[in-house]
């Protein structure tokens, strides 16, 4: 259930990258009848037949749904309770300070992050061991989508943000999130439009019944 700002809504973004982390693929749904009420990014999960399928509602639910989902063991030993505290952390105090603007809420964030990453270097859990995990693809898209200057971070946190940058999961999520978008309404006073329906639908007049081109059809 992706919105049609999804490549740069950040809680699509999360959900992409998670996808891409975690080998786990997204089929675009557009906009499922059983998640008519949700208004932001959801994913709907579960076995094909499963009358109960399960929902994962905002960003950082569906990065830990796709965590706790992963083919490999590496995911799942990564969702520990210090891991559940940086996402609420990400979403209680960092995202909250961004949007605030108030330097003071934002550099008292920052410091807990830089903080962290002194001691891990790599990642804000310490059950990382450097890699990327689950909440530092929550803290460092929201820092990214945060749009702060490298000069205005304390220097782990822009070091952080860099390595985060240029990860393949973070790289190409947004890619991903522009091919899960719903297609756009039909509009059918566009030309181009009217021009592609007519070759489509004449060609699958031709295709079935070749002798109408006899009688005029034409691509």
């Amino acid at each position: 259930n992706v919105p049609p700002d999804g490549e740069t809504d950040a809680c699509t973004l999360k959900a992409c990258a998670a996808s891409v982390l975690y080998g786990i693929p997204l089929l675009p749904g557009g906009v499922s009848d059983e998640l008519s009420f949700v208004k932001g990014p959801a994913l709907l999960y579960g076995g094909p037949a499963d009358p109960t399928p399960a929902v994962a509602f905002g960003g950082n639910g569906i990065i830990k749904a796709l965590a706790l989902a992963a083919p490999a063991d590496e995911g799942r030993r990564r969702v520990t309770a210090e891991v559940d505290d940086w996402l609420e952390f990400e979403r209680e105090e960092l995202r909250p300070a961004l949007a605030s603007g108030n330097a003071k809420r934002v550099d008292k964030a920052l410091a807990r992050v830089e903080a962290a990453l002194c001691d891990h270097q790599t990642s804000v859990a310490s059950a990382g061991g450097g890699a990327m995990g689950p909440a530092d693809l929550a803290i460092s898209l929201t820092l990214i989508g945060g749009g702060m200057s490298a000069a205005a971070l304390p220097p782990a946190v822009a070091t952080y943000l860099d390595i985060a940058r240029g990860h393949p999961a973070i790289a190409s999520a947004r890619k991903l999130a522009g091919s899960l978008l719903p297609p756009p309404p039909y509009d059918p006073s566009n030309p181009s439009l009217l021009a592609a329906t007519s070759a489509v639908f004449a060609a699958g007049i031709l295709a079935a019944f070749p002798s109408a081109a006899s009688l005029g059809v034409e691509l």
